[in-house]
C-alpha cells in the first residue's frame, strides 16, 4: 500500500500540497491545546480501545491477567459503512505523470473467503505483471489485497513511462473480464496459489506485519495465519472463477486516472 501512497503523493501531485508531512509544521503544533489533546487521548488512546499483540515465548495466562487490569475509556463501536450504493466511482485528474489506480471491493467473512481473495489477487498480479512489463512502459504493477475494519479491497496501481505512446488503461479490465469468464489455466491457478501462500508466509515471518494484520481485524474474521493458508490449498479453478465474477466487476470499482490531458488526448487520437 505504501507504494501506491508514494505514487499518489509524489508522482501524481508533483510535490505540491499533498506531499506535505502529515504531522504538520511547527506553527500548527504550537496551536494544539492541552485540552484538545486530553479529549483525544481519552477517546482514542484509552485501554478500552487498545489492542495487545504478543509474540515469542511468554506466559499467556499472566499476560491476560495483566491486560485485564488496564481499564478505562469507552470502547469504540465497530462500524463498516456500506459504500456499495455509491459505486462505481471513477475520477480523472491532471498530473505530471500518468498513474492508474483502481480498487475492487471484496467481501471477506471467513478463512475460506480470505483465501479466495488472496489467490485472486495473486492471479491478477501475475497476469498484469507480464502484460504491463512487456509493454515496455510499466516497470511493475502493484497489486495487493487489503483487509481493513472499514473495507476489504484489492488495490491495483501502476505508473506509465513519460513517453509511452499506447493506451494501457484498459489492460487491467481485460484481465479482470478474462478471469471472471474462467479464462485461466490450471497451471496459472497453481502458480497463483503458490504466490498467495508465499505472501501469507511472509506476513507471518514479520512480527510487526502479522500484528498489524491481526489488529486490523481483531473484531471480526482473521485474514492471515495457518487457517487461511490451509484454505488456499482448497481453492480450485471453479472457486476462483466464481470469486472473480463476483468481485472483479465494474459495480465494485473505484478508479482514478492521473496524467497530462494532452498526453491522454493524443492516445485517444484527439487533435
Amino acid at each position: 500500500f505504501s507504494a501506491a501512497d508514494v505514487l499518489v503523493t509524489e508522482g501524481v501531485d508533483g510535490g505540491r500540497d499533498y506531499t506535505n508531512p502529515i504531522w504538520g509544521d511547527p506553527d500548527v503544533l504550537r496551536r494544539i491545546s492541552a485540552a484538545s489533546e486530553r479529549i483525544r487521548i481519552a477517546g482514542k488512546l484509552a485501554p478500552a480501545n487498545a489492542i495487545v499483540v504478543a509474540t515469542g515465548r511468554f506466559d499467556v495466562a499472566r499476560l491476560q491477567r495483566e491486560v485485564a487490569q488496564l481499564t478505562g475509556g469507552k470502547e469504540r463501536a465497530f462500524h463498516r459503512p456500506d459504500i456499495m450504493p455509491a459505486l462505481p466511482l471513477s475520477r480523472v485528474h491532471d498530473g505530471p505523470r500518468e498513474v492508474h489506480l483502481q480498487v475492487q471491493v471484496v467481501d471477506v467473512t471467513d478463512a475460506k473467503s480470505a483465501a479466495l481473495v488472496h489467490v485472486l489477487t495473486a492471479a491478477l498480479r501475475d497476469r498484469l505483471f507480464f502484460k504491463l512489463r512487456k509493454s515496455g512502459h510499466v516497470y511493475s504493477p502493484f497489486v495487493t489485497a487489503r483487509f481493513q475494519e472499514w473495507l476489504d479491497f484489492i488495490l491495483i496501481s501502476f505508473e506509465v513511462t513519460e513517453h509511452a505512446d499506447v493506451d494501457l488503461s484498459k489492460v487491467r479490465l481485460v484481465d479482470m473480464v478474462a478471469l471472471s469468464a474462467g479464462q485461466i489455466t490450471y497451471d496459472e491457478v497453481a502458480r497463483a496459489k503458490a504466490m498467495a501462500k508465499h505472501d501469507l508466509f511472509a506476513v507471518e515471518d514479520d512480527a510487526g506485519a502479522y500484528a498489524a494484520e491481526l489488529a486490523a481485524r481483531v473484531r471480526n474474521e482473521i485474514t492471515v495465519g495457518p487457517e487461511v493458508r490451509a484454505a488456499v490449498d482448497d481453492v480450485d479453478k471453479a472457486a476462483l472463477t466464481d470469486a472473480a465474477s463476483r468481485f472483479l466487476t465494474g459495480k465494485r470499482a473505484v478508479s482514478w486516472t492521473f496524467g497530462r490531458s494532452a498526453q491522454a488526448a493524443a492516445k485517444r487520437g484527439a487533435p
